[in-house]
């Protein structure tokens, strides 16, 4: 696994195509997945407050940002209560696969039968929001077990597949492309961004720990 840990950085949900030359951002990934008419956001969702439904599919998670805060829960435990809070608290909201809770694995059924591919989650590990992503082509149950086996609490899945393209900046804020099958990037819809916030010592942008 690839830990991508953002430091000094704040974390959003966004609509908006990053601009991948703002040397802000220190981690760019896709968020929840594209339609099929390859323009809408699967499932509701809110961006800085401003709530926008759209048809769920099999989602079994969602996650909501408020501040520094996030919180992955299953889709039928207080959904109502945070995609309301997101919205009063200015905040964020999207819905994706759940793969841990609490420690717990989560079945995920809709990638059963499928080759195993890259994937990427975002997790809380050790308290903290961060982005997690295989080295190797694996199945989902194995994702999620290894998850689990370093210790991650909770975890929702993020778009891969041929939507994989992403980006970090390191600590001389070098910009690295990461991600593999590409084709579908200019399709996808939604983006989880780290936004880093004014430095007042130097310190690292995104910390990569393989393990």
């Amino acid at each position: 696994l690839l830990l991508y840990t953002p430091h000094n950085a704040d974390i959003c949900f966004t609509s908006v195509r990053p601009d991948s030359s703002d040397n802000k951002i220190s981690l760019v990934v896709a968020g929840a997945f594209t339609a099929q008419n390859l323009r809408d956001v699967v499932g509701n969702y809110v961006e800085k407050g401003v709530a926008k439904e759209n048809k769920r599919d099999k989602e079994t998670g969602f996650c909501t940002i408020i501040g520094d805060k996030v919180i992955i829960n299953a889709i039928d435990d207080s959904i109502d209560y945070y995609y309301s809070l997101a919205q009063k608290e200015n905040g964020y909201y999207f819905q994706q696969m759940l793969l841990l809770k609490n420690g717990e694995t989560i079945p995920c059924r809709i990638f059963r039968g499928q080759k195993p591919t890259h994937r990427r989650a975002l997790a809380i590990y050790k308290g903290k929001a961060m982005v997690i992503e295989t080295v190797n082509r694996m199945n989902v149950e194995d994702f999620t077990l290894s998850m689990q086996k370093i210790g991650v609490k909770d975890a929702i899945y993020l778009d891969m597949g041929s939507w994989s393209e992403g980006l970090v900046r390191n600590r001389d804020n070098e910009k690295i492309s990461i991600g593999h099958l590409k084709q579908n990037t200019r399709f996808q819809s939604n983006w989880i961004e780290y936004v880093t916030k004014p430095l007042k010592i130097k310190e690292s942008r995104v910390l990569v720990k393989k393990r």
